[in-house]
């Protein structure tokens, strides 16, 4: 009742302040405060928190911020970008779609493809290109690459899995199509 409030209330004075004071004995307004507190780093904040709904990655939630256009991502980073190619092999990815793949090889580098279908950026393995898709049991074209660097503005994108439909198969993905980069996986 009315005495245990006020001996709260004194006693979190005595132990520093009176704002403690408040918050110890009015929950409401600690929930308040709270409340307030968590949706002003969820909407005021550069991160975000998505949820990965392909199987592409390995992992399903990821913390994100967004980049500009003038951002140069790094190899072996993780980004999310707006796919604006084509889909040679008719897998369903068209021109619009949010997608998140780690940057295998950047502007410079050079991509190169052996016969039986395994990708390397500057000598280092990326990983191969299935000849017929798991799920379509459709053949698969890979994207062809003639040892040149690749250009400016350009990246080679590719999944953490086997089955990921990246780069492999459509090509190099723009720059400019890059609106976040991934800080935290979960």
């Amino acid at each position: 009742g009315i005495l245990s409030i006020g001996m709260k209330r004194t006693w979190s004075v005595w132990r520093g302040g009176r704002l403690r004071a408040i918050l110890y004995a009015r929950p409401r307004i600690t929930a308040l405060v709270f409340l307030t507190a968590i949706l002003s780093l969820i909407f005021l904040s550069p991160w975000q928190l998505a949820v990965m709904q392909h199987e592409s990655v390995h992992f399903k939630f990821a913390v994100w911020r967004a980049v500009g256009k003038s951002y140069q991502p790094a190899a072996g980073e993780y980004v999310m970008f707006i796919f604006s190619g084509d889909d040679p092999n008719g897998m369903g990815l068209k021109k619009g779609y949010s997608l998140t793949k780690r940057v295998g090889c950047t502007a410079g580098q050079v991509i190169s493809v052996s016969n039986d279908g395994r990708f390397y950026c500057n000598g280092q393995y990326l990983g191969a290109a299935l000849s017929r898709s798991p799920a379509s049991k459709k053949n698969l074209v890979r994207a062809a690459f003639d040892g040149s660097p690749i250009p400016e503005g350009k990246v080679f994108m590719i999944g953490d899995i086997q089955t990921s439909y990246d780069s492999r198969y459509w090509g190099l993905a723009d720059v400019n199509d890059i609106y976040g980069v991934v800080s935290l996986r979960i």
